[in-house]
């Protein structure tokens, strides 16, 4: 709850209003931070998106930004290495990803969810969760730049995860 912010409990539902509207302006905050680094070019480890990163710190400097991830807590890169054909641990990045935050179902996805992608049977590419109904991400892809593209449930698509503080917020509080 934020501080001088008294508690509102829909009678009906049991939700915590003062928690739903937290959430709302987390996840409206993230989006707006990632949007901050539209059109910035790709930079194989790079971790500012407005000079230019690859698109792991692109996704995850936006909760860096609102205190939702430590700032201290380093992105496996392994990149470069996989694209060289070298082994790697293909979950190093899902662990990272799972310190912080919890897989959800395809259906349930919000905006400012992480949304990750499989190349090579490697879960490899990353964005952000920007509009659903219609769905839309915001990304750094390899090569390109940051921006929107439009999400579909295509074979190489592969989880959606939410921010642990965020379902916390939103989880009912009878």
């Amino acid at each position: 709850m934020l501080k001088g912010q008294s508690v509102l409990m829909d009678n009906k539902s049991g939700l915590n209003r003062a928690n739903i509207k937290q959430s709302i302006a987390l996840r409206d905050e993230i989006v707006k931070n990632a949007m901050s680094g539209l059109d910035a070019r790709y930079v194989n480890g790079g971790v500012e998106s407005y000079k230019g990163s690859d698109c792991a710190n692109f996704a995850i400097n936006p909760f860096k930004q609102v205190g939702l991830i430590d700032d201290r807590v380093k992105i496996p890169h392994q990149h470069k290495d996989w694209m060289l054909g070298k082994d790697i641990n293909p979950f190093l990045f899902r662990e990272y990803i799972l310190q912080f935050a919890f897989e959800v179902p395809f259906d349930s996805r919000q905006t400012g969810d992480l949304v990750t992608f499989l190349y090579r049977n490697i879960e490899s590419h990353v964005g952000i969760i920007t509009q659903t109904n219609p769905d839309w991400f915001i990304h750094n892809p390899s090569g390109g730049a940051v921006k929107f593209q439009k999400l579909t449930h295509a074979t190489s698509l592969k989880s959606v995860y939410r921010h642990k503080k965020i379902i916390e917020l939103e989880r009912n509080e009878r």
